[in-house]
C-alpha cells in the first residue's frame, strides 16, 4: 500500500480495506515486498490466499501464473488493465469540479493535470463540461516526476508560468493534483493575482496538509478513498467465492469506478465572478439568507436600490432575474448536500430554502433537467466499466 507516503489515496484506502477485514474476520498481513515469496517460482511457498493493494507488473504476472485472486487499487499501475480493480471515478471528479466553478459564474477556465491516466481523465471531463456550457478552457500538463530533481521542477514551473500567461481573469482553475495545486497558488501570488477574485482554484483531491496552509485555503474534492478501500475488499471477497480459474468463464477483469463524495469548499473558490459591486453585494445577501423565505423585494432592500433597477442590473450582469438567481443559489446548496451524504430530501429542501421537496423538484427540473433523487443517484451510484 506504500504507506510510507501518508496521502489519503494510500492511508484511507488501507483503512477501508482494514474495516472490511474486521467485519469479515479476515487476517490481513501488510507486506511491502510480497513478490519476494515467488522468487523460487513455486506456488506452495506463497503464504497468502489473496492479494489486495497497489500491484505492479511483476507481482501481477506472478499471481496470474498461480491463479491467486487479486484486486488492484493503483490506477497508474502498468498492470492495471489486466487486473480487477477499484479506483476513483476521475471523469466524475472533473464533472463535479466544472459544476462547482460554473456555479460561481465564471466564463473562462483553465486546467492543469499531470501526465497520469486518472488526472488526464478528470481534466478531459472538466474541459468537456465547461465547453458544453459555451465557455473556453486553457489546457496544459506537467510531468509526473516534476519533484524528482531541480531540473524537472524548473521545467514544471516554466510550464505553469506559460500556462498562466494565457489567463484572462477572472478565471476558474481546476488542478487535479494536490501537490502542484499549492505551486499554482504560490505562482498566482508572485504574479499579483488575487485568489479567488482573479483566479478561483479548485483541487481534484483534498489533502489538508496542502489545502489549509498557507492561506488562502484551497477548495478540494473529497474523493472518498475510504469507500474505495471497502469496495476493493468487497470485490476481493467476491473473487474468493468464485470458481477456480480453470472453471471460471474467461471474462475481462472488472474495474469499478467510485464517484466522489463531494466538494470541500474553502477560501480559494469563495467568490462569484461579478464585476458589478451592487450585484455582488446582492448575491452575498442571497447566499447568506437563501434558507429564509426571501424574494426580490428583500434583496433590493438589503442593497438600498429600487427593485426595477436591481432587476435590470441582474439581467445585464448575470443574464437572469433576481428570482432565478435565488433559485440557483438554493440549488447549489442542495447539490452539495445531495453529493456529500444521505440526508433525507425533505431536510435538504428545508435547509436550502425550498421549504418542500415538491418545490425543490420543480427547481431542479427547470434548471438542471433532472430530479434531486436522480442527481444524487448520478453521483452516488457505483460506476462500473469493463
Amino acid at each position: 500500500m506504500d504507506l510510507q507516503w501518508p496521502y489519503k489515496r494510500h492511508t484511507e484506502i488501507y483503512q477501508g480495506i482494514q474495516a472490511y477485514a474486521d467485519e469479515h474476520a479476515w487476517t490481513l498481513v501488510l507486506d511491502d515486498f510480497i513478490a519476494r515469496h515467488g522468487d523460487d517460482g513455486e506456488r506452495k511457498h506463497f503464504p497468502y490466499d489473496a492479494v489486495i493493494g497497489r500491484i505492479d507488473a511483476r507481482l501481477a504476472e506472478q499471481l496470474a501464473r498461480w491463479g491467486i485472486p487479486a484486486v488492484n487499487v493503483w490506477r497508474g499501475s502498468p498492470a492495471a488493465p489486466s487486473l480487477p480493480g477499484v479506483f476513483q471515478d476521475s471523469t466524475a471528479v472533473g464533472q463535479l469540479a466544472a459544476e462547482h466553478l460554473l456555479s460561481r459564474g465564471f466564463k473562462r477556465f483553465a486546467v492543469l493535470p499531470c501526465l497520469h491516466p486518472g488526472e488526464q481523465d478528470a481534466a478531459a471531463a472538466f474541459d468537456d463540461a465547461v465547453r458544453k456550457a459555451g465557455c473556453e478552457c486553457l489546457l496544459d500538463a506537467v510531468h509526473n516526476d516534476f519533484c524528482q530533481s531541480v531540473e524537472k521542477y524548473t521545467v514544471a514551473m516554466r510550464t505553469i508560468e506559460h500556462w498562466m500567461n494565457s489567463w484572462r481573469p477572472p478565471i476558474g482553475v481546476f488542478i487535479p493534483g494536490d501537490a502542484y495545486a499549492r505551486m499554482v497558488v504560490q505562482t498566482c501570488r508572485l504574479h499579483g493575482l488575487r485568489i479567488p477574485q482573479d483566479a478561483a482554484i479548485l483541487c481534484g483531491d483534498d489533502e489538508e496538509a496542502f489545502a489549509l496552509r498557507p492561506r488562502p485555503s484551497i477548495t478540494g474534492i473529497n474523493v472518498g478513498y475510504l469507500t474505495i478501500g471497502k469496495a476493493a475488499a468487497a470485490l476481493l471477497d467476491e473473487l474468493l467465492t468464485r470458481p477456480t480459474h480453470a472453471q471460471a468463464p474467461a471474462l475481462p477483469p472488472r474495474h469499478i469506478r467510485m464517484p466522489p463524495a463531494g466538494i470541500v469548499a474553502r477560501e480559494s473558490t469563495d467568490c462569484l465572478a461579478i464585476d458589478d459591486a451592487v450585484v455582488a453585494e446582492a448575491i452575498a445577501f442571497i447566499k447568506s439568507n437563501a434558507n429564509r423565505d426571501i424574494g426580490q423585494q428583500d434583496v433590493a432592500r438589503a442593497v438600498a436600490i429600487e427593485v426595477r433597477t436591481l432587476q435590470a442590473r441582474f439581467r445585464k450582469v448575470l443574464d437572469r432575474p433576481i428570482a432565478a438567481t435565488i433559485r440557483m443559489v438554493r440549488i447549489d446548496k442542495a447539490r452539495e448536500e445531495l453529493v456529500a451524504g444521505d440526508r433525507p430530501l425533505a431536510a435538504i429542501a428545508r435547509d436550502a430554502g425550498f421549504g418542500t421537496t415538491t418545490r425543490m423538484n420543480h427547481a431542479f427540473r427547470a434548471e438542471l433537467g433532472i430530479t434531486p433523487h436522480a442527481y444524487r443517484r448520478q453521483w452516488r451510484d457505483v460506476r462500473q466499466a469493463p
